[in-house]
């Protein structure tokens, strides 16, 4: 929706309190899209600029002006340029200094003859004249190419808290095995060379530091476990958002819990208790008012026998190999359902609102036990089931029934069209 149209006497103030000259008059005013003509007196060399109401009444203005912001906030001053390059042993010959890729001539005074180059973002990292560089390198690997000397280099290591593991030194682009003081038992390959480099030592040092430095405060943590019910159990120590926690629901104090604080602060997670005590009796989708089948609620309560027979089918159609879209009983659901009323001594009743909660509780629990004792289901692609069943019907299958229709399938014992 376009902005609703400003007075134009609130124009010319918006103007005004930039400083601005409004040359358009109120005429030429329609919206407040519409460019309006101005000039900066900071710029009257550049003539007259344009910008529409929306844009100035958003704090935005000259763009001239933006550009010697932004680049005043970037550059640093001259003087504070010349001392980083002297910390870095140079002496800046440039009186002038634009941004900080701006290569700027300098003099290193071991080096009188050399012209050097260096842009106040380089010096800033801490390099220097690079002919001292190579003289220095030079030196290194004169001073320990002899093993005799080998101790310093094993002093040099330990000073930056690391063991040196070697016995032999090559020279210094060769990584060499180490151990870090605080991480023993992490084999680490550093070379010479790297060892002096600004701010290098171990990475498992750096990545705790890094994670200390970002961690959360346990206060907090604890108080996004107790907003959405749960209390952290006092002997925990919060190390960061993926390792899981031992809590407890508020609900059921006596059954631990393990739970990220990542998954906690996203709602990925809950109480799974309070999760199975919902699908069941009135509080279940499946309730409908007590109208549903008890067959069919029951084997809405069968998530975990669900989950293991996929796995055991390695996610695949047993029979093609493929996707699959069904889990087929080997023994049916429904001789499962009447041994589970028989074994409780509960009559079978046409809906579920004809049952007890308890009844219903005790109900799921038998399902999930014989489901167990019968084993597990089979994947099918569902024009795999549909055959199935109409081979050998829907009422009181067999295993043996199906082991047999599957060998006959994987034989071509079918018609061509019923082959997926």
């Amino acid at each position: 929706m376009m902005a609703k149209k400003k007075p134009f006497s609130e124009v010319e103030k918006l103007f005004a309190d930039k400083g601005y000259i409004l040359l358009s008059k109120e005429e030429n005013y329609k919206n407040t899209g519409t460019k309006l003509e101005y000039i900066c007196p900071n710029h009257t060399d550049k003539g007259v600029l344009e910008m529409n109401t929306r844009n100035i009444s958003q704090g935005k203005g000259c763009r001239f002006c933006g550009h010697e912001s932004s680049s005043k906030k970037q550059n640093e001053d001259i003087k504070t340029v010349k001392k980083a390059f002297e910390k870095v042993g140079l002496i800046l010959l440039e009186e002038k200094y634009r941004n900080s890729d701006q290569k700027l001539q300098c003099f290193c005074e071991y080096h009188p003859d050399k012209e050097i180059f260096k842009s106040y973002k380089v010096v800033k990292n801490g390099h220097g004249c690079e002919y001292c560089g190579f003289e220095k390198l030079r030196i290194i690997n004169k001073k320990f190419s002899n093993e005799s000397d080998f101790e310093v280099i094993k002093k040099e290591y330990l000073e930056k808290g690391f063991i040196l593991e070697e016995n032999n030194y090559t020279n210094n682009s060769t990584p060499m095995k180490c151990r870090c003081v605080n991480h023993p038992d992490e084999i680490q390959m550093v070379r010479y060379a790297d060892l002096n480099r600004k701010r290098y030592g171990c990475k498992y040092c750096t990545y705790e530091k890094k994670s200390k430095s970002q961690r959360l405060p346990f206060d907090r943590v604890k108080e996004t476990f107790e907003d959405r019910g749960f209390t952290i159990d006092e002997d925990e120590v919060y190390q960061n958002n993926t390792k899981p926690l031992k809590c407890f629901c508020h609900k059921h104090p006596d059954k631990p819990l393990f739970i990220s604080y990542g998954n906690m602060s996203q709602g990925y997670h809950s109480c799974k208790y309070c999760w199975d005590e919902r699908r069941r009796g009135e509080t279940s989708p499946l309730w409908k008012n007590g109208i549903t089948n008890i067959s069919n609620y029951l084997r809405e309560c069968i998530t975990d026998w669900k989950i293991n027979s996929i796995k055991n089918c390695d996610f695949k159609c047993v029979v093609t190999g493929g996707k699959f879209d069904v889990i087929h009983h080997l023994t049916p659901h429904s001789i499962i359902v009447r041994e589970a009323h028989k074994n409780l001594g509960i009559e079978i009743r046409p809906i579920i609102g004809a049952y007890s909660n308890r009844e219903l509780k005790s109900l799921i629990k038998e399902t999930e036990v014989l489901h167990n004792k019968y084993g597990y289901g089979v994947c099918l692609k569902s024009s795999i089931h549909t055959l199935f069943h109409r081979t050998y019907g829907y009422k009181d299958n067999t295993p043996d029934q199906f082991y047999e229709f599957k060998e006959k399938y994987i034989n071509g014992d079918y018609e061509e069209e019923h082959v997926v």
